[in-house]
């Protein structure tokens, strides 16, 4: 792979968390791990790209002042690898590491294929409970199946257009924010709760 350890750390970066992203008991997943994703891309510039992404959540996270600390513990011609850790009150919250690739041609391959469901524009969108789910006013979610979170389906499944209201690119950290978008998919097959997502006929 060729390349050398750098032990190159960033001094660290306040996030100020906004209860705008608050889901359920605490600040969305998806978010809190793409901003340990900007910190690690800070380190090593726009030209890697970001092959993997690992997050452990230790402990929930509140609205108070988050600090984001990156360290690349490898960089090489092709590959590079870095690592995060996130402190709220002293205490560590969340750590991460991911594995960054050098944009090259090569043969491709992908085995799966999209579902074939209606257009964006034929869906309608989903209102999910602001107290339960404060995060989604940043994005617009139109399912695309009759599938509902809490709907008593009978797949463990949810399929779905998503985008953000604020009409954002979609870079690196909007990705990992949109694959953590949507309920668990069990969800889709536990019975209503008191009308909360209800199905529709």
């Amino acid at each position: 792979m060729g390349g050398r350890d750098m032990g190159m750390t960033a001094a660290g970066t306040t996030v100020s968390v906004g209860r705008s992203w608050w889901s359920w008991a605490g600040v969305h997943g998806g978010y809190l791990a793409a901003q340990g994703l900007a910190g690690m891309r800070t380190l090593l510039g726009e030209a890697p790209v970001a092959r993997t992404l690992t997050t452990h959540f230790l402990a929930p996270v509140d609205d108070r002042p988050l600090r984001v600390a990156a360290t690349v513990e490898r960089a090489g011609r092709g590959t590079s690898f870095a690592s995060f850790t996130a402190e709220q009150g002293g205490a560590v919250v969340l750590r991460g590491s991911a594995v960054f690739g050098t944009p090259h041609p090569g043969p491709g391959y992908d085995g799966s294929e999209a579902p074939g469901v209606p257009g964006a524009e034929d869906c309608e969108a989903l209102e999910l409970p602001e107290r339960l789910a404060a995060f989604a006013r940043h994005l617009e979610i139109r399912p695309a199946t009759p599938a509902r979170p809490l709907g008593g389906g009978d797949r463990a499944e949810l399929t779905a257009w998503i985008r953000f209201t604020d009409g954002r690119s979609l870079d690196a950290e909007a990705v990992v924010i949109l694959a953590d978008a949507l309920c668990p998919l069990r969800s889709s097959r536990a019975g209503p709760r008191r009308g909360l997502f209800p199905r529709p006929n």
